[in-house]
């Protein structure tokens, strides 16, 4: 099998499995819908469907991302570190699809040698996702965060699990703090309509590099 041969299979599988995961978020919100139209209890009553975001880390993240491109009853997407290096940042499936809601592209940084993929394959991925995070509605943000430690597992409790002294949990809980503090600031901005966030300070953390699209 040659390397190009190799790639096509990967995205084939990839592929099976983004359209899988994006079907079970998408089935999850049609119950919901209609358990509470069923009115079957008070906390279904209270759900706030009107205001359901989608978030999903790695190729979780690519899932949430297609069921995002598919749905509009999502009203934000939160893709944690889910760019598929050397194909595309977001699914591409060829049918024109593009994201119906403000999307948060939160990942970490990665420079090129610790990259999948040859030097031309990361250049062309870098203008594909530029391409696909224009196409995304107003209030999009692209964040890249770079503080000391953060890596792809950063986004769940695998720094935690994984330290064995106290600065590295230092370090894991720190980073965990700050993707956070970026979640919080895209739901607040896109649910609530806050216009003061850290995604509206760029300059307040010196650990992110933040680019807005859409607006």
């Amino acid at each position: 099998m040659t390397p190009d041969e190799g790639l096509k299979r990967m995205i084939a599988m990839a592929g099976r499995g983004i359209t899988e995961g994006a079907e079970d978020v998408r089935f999850v919100l049609d119950k919901l819908t209609a358990m509470q139209k069923q009115r079957t209890s008070p906390v279904m009553a209270a759900l706030d469907l009107g205001k359901v975001v989608a978030i999903g880390h790695s190729a979780g993240a690519a899932s949430i991302a297609r069921a995002c491109q598919l749905d509009a009853r999502f009203k934000a997407c939160v893709d944690l570190d889910g760019g598929m290096v050397p194909v595309s940042a977001l699914p591409d499936f060829g049918d024109g699809a593009t994201m119906k809601q403000p999307l948060l592209f939160l990942e970490a940084y990665h420079d090129e040698a610790h990259m999948f993929g040859t030097h031309e394959q990361h250049v062309a991925y870098f203008e594909k996702q530029e391409s696909q995070l224009k196409q995304c509605p107003a209030g999009s943000f692209d964040v890249v965060l770079h503080s000391s430690g953060m890596v792809h597992g950063s986004f769940s409790d695998d720094g935690l699990l994984d330290s064995r002294s106290e600065a590295g949990r230092a370090i894991a809980v720190h980073n965990l703090e700050l993707i956070e503090r970026y979640i919080r600031a895209f739901l607040a901005k896109s649910l609530h309509g806050d216009e003061n966030t850290l995604l509206d300070n760029p300059a307040k953390i010196s650990e992110a590099t933040i680019k807005a699209y859409g607006q």
